[in-house]
């Protein structure tokens, strides 16, 4: 039985973690991803082509890029989650076009990156999910490690007929008409597809319909309004895109089992207890 993708929405810009024997289902996000193997070997899928990589290699995967991690015997990796837009140098690299390889062995990696590396591990990740609001130093520690990669690699445009510069498009319409039309008519439309190609597309490499990762995403845009403003929930539901208070409503109660009203009062009351 062919193996069904998942969409992760990452929140945070920037996401690093320290694991062993990492084993993650076939997953795409909107971010790209940098995994560096400090010990073992691990086997990393992107679009259905396979890497073996060995202690020292390191893996650069592109956002919205079909990919899945696997450990064989054992492995302990460095990985980073990040924003395309967080690294400004690099943002039209990052979302325009693919790497000829992808992998880099230890001994094409400059000896800044091996030590950018060694600060990510040291200074900015914990074996759990770390979170910042603006990750300064991160920052710095990535645009080190793409120079030196970019440098050693071609830049290859996506292929516009490609899923991943499709799905790629279909999240960017997303995120600039979220309060706007966004009908399957509307968004292929704007990818000058037909709507059933594109539909069939973002369900098999994502495993979710078009409508419910619209729908998904405007619930993530409402959560921090509902507790953090004093807006209605008739403006919540009007901000992401909803047709009406009752249809919020009613997705968001499906969503996090909770009501609107009950999300807000229950955050409000976690906040006043920190």
């Amino acid at each position: 039985m062919k193996e069904k993708p998942a969409y992760h929405f990452q929140k945070a810009p920037y996401l690093g973690f320290v694991a062993e024997n990492n084993n993650c289902h076939l997953h795409l996000h909107r971010q790209a991803e940098l995994s560096y193997i400090a010990r073992g070997e691990h086997m990393f899928y992107i679009d259905q082509e396979c890497y073996h990589l060995k202690k020292g290699d390191l893996i650069l995967v592109f956002p919205n890029q079909l990919h899945k991690p696997e450990t064989k015997n054992y492995c302990k990796e460095i990985t980073c989650v990040f924003d395309a837009a967080l690294i400004s140098d690099f943002t039209y690299q990052l979302t325009e076009f693919h790497l000829d390889q992808c992998t880099f062995r230890r001994e094409e990696l400059a000896p800044s990156t091996l030590e950018a590396i060694g600060e990510l591990a040291r200074t900015g990740i914990s074996k759990s999910y770390k979170q910042h609001a603006i990750p300064f130093l991160e920052k710095g520690y990535l645009t080190v490690i793409l120079e030196d990669l970019f440098q050693k690699r071609k830049l290859i445009p996506f292929d516009p007929v490609s899923p991943s510069y499709i799905i790629s498009r279909f999240f960017n319409f997303i995120e600039t008409h979220l309060d706007g039309d966004l009908s399957i008519a509307a968004i292929a439309g704007s990818l000058h597809m037909s709507p059933s190609r594109l539909s069939a597309c973002i369900t098999e490499y994502t495993g979710k319909t078009p409508h419910a990762l619209v729908i998904s995403r405007r619930l993530d845009r409402a959560r921090p309004l509902l507790y953090k403003t004093d807006l209605s929930i008739s403006e919540i539901a009007r901000m992401t895109g909803f047709s009406s208070e009752r249809s919020f409503y009613r997705n968001f109660k499906e969503m996090y089992q909770k009501s609107p009203i009950e999300f807000r009062n229950k955050k409000r009351a976690q906040r006043r207890n920190l």
